[in-house]
């Protein structure tokens, strides 16, 4: 491959002019080669700024091994952009550094359209991320099928393969802004608590500093991906940013800006496979280790329309999911939960109380699944053919033990679930075998939970 490296004080290898278009980058290695010293680095290696229909293809973008490469690819005010066919690698920014958010492929101001296709994305902070600073557009018409996104566990510093370094290590896409948006067949794997809580998949628009209002996330299908090895699946909110101007990150909570709107997703036949709070967030307690979870802190802008359907995950911590819900309880509209086929933990599906008196939103302080959706969502959700399996290891356990909606079912355990390999929750064998009493059993027709077959050829060769 010829190389493209970086010069001394540079903090770009690639950039455009305003107004570039109609490039195509193909086959080049851009590397960090130390040019800024090997705890140095460059902000962006590729920056394309006001530029259109650029393609990156067959490429290798990658940082040093211990450096601070914030991004990878990001693009600014620039539309038609393309990633396919690539590898990017040693992104990273250290707790002891910068502390930015670093990200594989990344966009504060869209707009879009954007294709990433059948790429390996390496990145400590976001493996993906759009949004994060002032925007007055959205990243908008969103492809991103069959890419692998990956953390390795040497950058964790709990893990025996720790190489020394530590890196702010968060999520592994995270949508601050996104319309329009296809995620399939994609792999998420191992995040964990470092910087953040670890949750692999975050849908939550963000009004950054105040200066992005109208930032939203709608629209969006996230279907036939596996997120594996993570302390927290899929977080769902839409809450206040806190974060003032020129605050480095992770606000006081001085400043209180609106966040736009969440709504449109639809999060169906996916694998949420060895989810694990005691793995991955040792010695943490009580509401990590989720599939799911929505919140909001906002009188207006709640979450909406929301349908949860046909997936199949192992919790190891809180369970299936909870809502939490501060101020004056509203509903979260329009929310369906369906044909999932899941393992319990130790909290099911149940709300989770704000705190500092507030009283929620559910109809008991402690309501199960039934009182969640009642009090939460109103008269406006549906919850039906889904099968738990208890996995409960604490007494305090809230579901099952407490009714489930009607057309729901439970199983003394994963091993009643007839699973070809259920392998604890870790790189089974999810379909079910012949005699399984589940086959067929869903409100549809189909089996509960993800359709395994379509999930691992949408996944087939993705690297």
């Amino acid at each position: 491959m010829a190389r493209i490296a970086g010069g001394p004080k540079d903090s770009q290898i690639i950039k455009t002019d305003p107004g570039a278009n109609y490039y195509r980058l193909e086959g080049l290695e851009v590397a960090d080669t130390g040019a800024n010293g090997a705890a140095g680095g460059y902000y962006e290696l590729i920056m394309l700024t006001s530029a259109d229909h650029i393609i990156v293809d067959r490429c290798w973008i990658h940082g040093s091994p211990t450096g601070e490469d914030i991004k990878g690819v990001e693009f600014s005010a620039s539309s038609y952009i393309a990633v396919v066919d690539s590898y990017i690698s040693d992104i990273h920014s250290k707790l002891s550094g910068l502390g930015a958010d670093s990200s594989a492929i990344g966009s504060v101001t869209g707009p879009g359209p954007v294709k990433i296709v059948n790429n390996f994305l390496e990145a400590a902070g976001e493996n993906v991320l759009w949004g994060g600073a002032g925007s007055s557009t959205n990243v908008s018409d969103v492809e991103m099928r069959r890419n692998h996104m990956f953390k390795p566990f040497t950058w964790w510093e709990s893990s025996p393969s720790y190489f020394g370094t530590a890196f702010e290590i968060k999520n592994l896409f995270e949508s601050k802004t996104g319309v329009r948006q296809l995620v399939e067949g994609n792999i998420f794997e191992n995040n964990w608590a470092q910087a953040q809580k670890g949750t692999a998949i975050l849908f939550t628009p963000k009004n950054q500093y105040g200066e992005c209002p109208e930032c939203t996330v709608h629209d969006i299908i996230f279907r036939y991906n596996i997120v594996r090895h993570s302390v927290n699946a899929i977080g769902i909110s839409s809450v206040y940013a806190t974060t003032c101007p020129g605050e480095a990150g992770n606000g006081t909570g001085r400043c209180h800006y609106l966040s736009g709107g969440l709504y449109g997703l639809s999060i169906h036949d996916n694998l949420l496979d060895d989810i694990n709070e005691s793995t991955y967030s040792p010695g943490d307690c009580c509401s990590d280790g989720f599939l799911f979870a929505i919140a909001t802190d906002q009188p207006s802008n709640w979450p909406h329309d929301i349908r949860i359907e046909h997936n199949t995950g192992f919790p190891v911590g809180w369970g299936v999911g909870y809502v939490i819900i501060h101020g004056k309880p509203q509903v979260i509209a329009n929310f369906s939960f369906d044909n999932n086929l899941m393992t319990s933990g130790n909290g099911g599906f149940n709300e989770m109380l704000p705190g500092n008196h507030l009283p929620g939103c559910g109809t008991t302080n402690a309501s199960g699944m039934n009182g969640t959706l009642n009090g939460c969502m109103g008269n406006t959700w549906t919850a039906v053919g889904n099968v738990f399996a208890n996995s409960s290891t604490t007494k305090s356990s809230k579901f099952p033990g407490a009714p489930l909606p009607s057309g729901n079912f439970e199983a003394p355990g994963a091993d009643a679930l007839g699973f070809v390999n259920f392998n604890n929750g870790n790189g089974g064998d999810y379909h079910l075998i012949p005699t399984s009493s589940l086959r067929n059993t869903s409100s549809d027709g189909r089996d509960p939970g993800a359709d395994i077959d379509a999930l691992l050829t949408a996944t087939a060769g993705v690297l």
